[in-house]
């Protein structure tokens, strides 16, 4: 995901993985924001 800050990438990407989770599917979520360090614990929280 790529975009401006406070577009809601990580909630998207959140409920993505969910859905896909639901459907049986294996997810992977890898968190690349070297500005935004607790973007990692953001998606431990929710994935």
């Amino acid at each position: 995901m790529v975009g401006l800050q406070g577009s809601g990438k990580t909630t998207t990407t959140v409920k993505l993985a969910n859905y896909l989770k639901l459907k049986q599917k294996k997810v992977l979520v890898v968190a690349c924001d070297l500005q935004r360090l607790a973007a990692v614990e953001q998606l431990r929280q929710f994935v």
